[in-house]
């Protein structure tokens, strides 16, 4: 209670190998681990804490909330329904559900859930603002502003329930053409969530480092050694800046029957973290050798491809955000891969990144102003460009403008390029997909609803190799 979680947890621990099977003791330290950010800590307790006692409501819930915390939605809801079912009065495992629903794009539900919370507990502000954002979807704009400045005046709401409140708020008055009040409120949430989180950047520091050596690079640093026929994996890469549209042809071409999504958030990075470490890593990448370059196809196919899944004439997609600045080590591991660079009006994207930092926050660290946004731009392309220049691998450009006017030809033209039947059964090009990401409201040219307030940003761009 008086915010020292640290000596909390080692007092519970303590307690807890003298009554390993005490529920209350258990969700107390589970509680402890998980404000912490000890998440496996936590979820191992709370674990404990229901073998203990199967039927113990509360247990139920702080483990399928920490799961949900550590993104895996699908066995958070396993156990928040676990919840439900011990004790329907539980409002906060409604929320969480409601919360988990509206992460898929499912609006419907989201917003059903998200009212029967509110009917336990009318005041709540995650249900408030989850509600709102169901309200908004469905396009009843006068309820959903009801319901975002009754949250907002709730006395219990917490920073990150107050960063998405302001979120929606900024997005409710886009939709109204308040342009100006949209940018003071996006820019209050932003201030709000750099007080709340600590991203590392780590992203946006390795698109620096990789220009920084291409300037440089020697002809071996291109230069891919022979693979064994054995071993034939070419996965399809998106490539894109943050907010260019990635996520959203990702989708589309996962409804395919033989395309499988990558189940990892970087895969590459996971498999090539020496090599990224600096640029003596990067030297040394130049070296490597068909049977270091085997390993390291094994080491990505690991962590990215589906437990279970068969490898028979599917292709893998990789959609990560990451994928920007590994770009130029595809040559080398993939030399036979394909790459779909998606290219956006570059001040949509840095009015993008602003109204949706929360969502980028991760790939930007510190670098989130929109003058920085712009600099990264021009890094990205100046990076691109070199690949195109020394890489022999195939490399297609999409308008990501292109690819929300025509969905249909787009992924056509992208399922020619990967060797894909754009006729497959049971694939659906043309039907929107859910708005999980955030694009939904954003029409190409929002820029200009901020042309003054972003003129900084647009001069930095205009400054760098991303011009329009």
């Amino acid at each position: 209670r008086r915010g020292r979680d640290p000596e909390a947890a080692l007092l519970y621990a303590q307690a807890a190998e003298l009554a390993p099977t005490d529920v209350a003791i258990l969700n107390a330290l589970g509680l402890c681990y998980a404000r912490l950010g000890r998440n496996a800590e936590a979820v191992s307790t709370l674990k404990r804490a229901v073998d203990a006692k199967p039927g113990h409501a509360l247990s139920h819930y702080r483990l399928g909330h920490t799961l949900w915390k550590m993104n895996d939605p699908l066995a958070a809801e396993v156990s928040l329904k676990k919840a439900l079912a011990q004790d329907p009065s539980l409002a906060d495992a409604l929320s969480c559900l409601a919360a988990i629903a509206a992460g898929r794009g499912d609006a419907r539900e989201s917003g059903s859930l998200a009212r029967q919370a509110l009917q336990l507990v009318p005041a709540d502000p995650t249900a408030l603002s989850i509600a709102a954002a169901a309200d908004f979807t469905n396009g009843d704009i006068a309820h959903a502003e009801e319901r975002l400045r009754a949250a907002l005046r709730g006395p219990s709401i917490s920073l990150e329930t107050k960063v998405q409140v302001l979120g929606l708020q900024g997005r409710v008055l886009m939709s109204r053409e308040g342009h100006s009040e949209a940018f003071a409120v996006y820019s209050a949430r932003n201030d709000l969530f750099a007080t709340s989180e600590g991203s590392s950047g780590r992203a946006s520091g390795q698109l620096r480092a990789m220009d920084a050596f291409l300037a440089e690079a020697p002809r071996s640093f291109w230069q891919s050694p022979v693979i064994g026929t054995s071993d034939q994996m070419s996965p399809l890469f998106i490539v894109a800046f943050p907010r260019a549209g990635a996520e959203v042809l990702a989708a589309l071409l996962a409804r395919h029957p033989n395309v499988v999504p990558s189940v990892a958030p970087d895969a590459l990075g996971e498999a090539c973290a020496e090599f990224l470490a600096g640029p003596e890593g990067l030297r040394a990448f130049c070296s490597l050798d068909a049977a270091a370059v085997t390993r390291l196809r094994e080491a990505y196919r690991v962590v990215a491809w589906p437990k279970g899944a068969s490898a028979d004439s599917r292709l893998l997609v990789d959609a990560s955000a990451a994928n920007l600045t590994r770009l130029p080590l595809l040559s080398k591991i993939f030399p036979g891969s394909r790459v779909v660079v998606i290219e956006r009006d570059p001040r949509d994207v840095i009015a993008s990144c602003f109204a949706e930092l929360p969502r980028v926050a991760d790939f930007f660290g510190s670098e989130r102003a929109p003058a920085s946004v712009a600099k990264l731009i021009g890094l990205a392309v100046d990076i691109v460009r070199v690949v195109r220049d020394r890489a022999a691998m195939p490399l297609m450009s999409l308008r990501y403008e292109t690819l929300i006017a025509d969905a249909e030809v787009s992924v056509s033209a992208v399922c020619e390029f990967a060797s894909l039947d754009s006729v497959a059964r049971s694939f659906d090009k043309t039907a929107p997909v859910k708005d999980m990401y955030g694009y939904a409201a954003e029409r190409p040219g929002m820029w200009r609803g901020w042309a003054r307030e972003l003129a900084a940003a647009f001069a930095a761009l205009e400054d760098s190799a991303a011009a329009v």
